[in-house]
């Protein structure tokens, strides 16, 4: 899965350009493929209003989140409904639904023997998961933050919806996405 994170190297280049934004008078800052919202988090903290997007169920949670307007899904599967039923309710938990989700999924087709203990495994620990996950997001504090806006779906929809500075960490994947940019530039 892409989250779209960035080193710290990068960070210090994302503050600097948002800081000569800011000097050129620039407020809003639109944010394409946010991920885990590492840009939007700090265009936030420096004080910008700021217009998130992706595509993926794990960042339209962050984005509700961000927004204070949850983004509401359904699980369909019974396994890990199984396991959501021993998860506590806090702010973290439909986002916690998708991680363990995505790392139950990599076990969930049970091909083999290993597969196959990894996925009871996770079954099995999943309140144990649940509980440490909580702690590391509470304890980090990474996602107490605000967004004004969110937009799930294309970016490229996204950042045609309004004015502001655009910052774009778009994923390449061959036959994907840098094909869809090469038809946006061309547009």
């Amino acid at each position: 899965m892409f989250i779209g994170s960035i080193n710290r190297p990068s960070r210090i280049i994302v503050e600097e350009a948002l800081g000569l934004a800011k000097r050129l008078g620039h407020t809003e800052i639109r944010v394409g493929c946010s991920g885990n919202f590492t840009c939007d988090r700090i265009a936030s903290a420096m004080g910008f209003k700021v217009h998130s997007n992706d595509v993926s169920l794990y960042s339209a949670i962050i984005g509700g989140m961000a927004t204070g307007k949850p983004f509401e899904f359904t699980c369909t599967n019974p396994e890990l409904n199984l396991a959501y039923g021993q998860f506590g309710q806090t702010k973290y938990t439909p986002l916690i639904q998708v991680m363990f989700a995505l790392k139950y999924g990599q076990f969930a087709a049970r091909k083999n023997a290993y597969q196959e203990a990894m996925a009871d495994n996770y079954l099995e620990c999943a309140e144990e998961f649940y509980e440490k996950t909580v702690a590391k997001l509470e304890r980090k504090g990474s996602l107490n933050f605000t967004v004004d806006s969110y937009y799930h779906g294309d970016f490229r929809a996204h950042l045609d919806n309004g004015d502001g500075v655009i910052f774009l960490y778009a994923p390449t994947y061959k036959g994907g996405y840098e094909n869809i940019l090469v038809l946006y530039g061309n547009e």
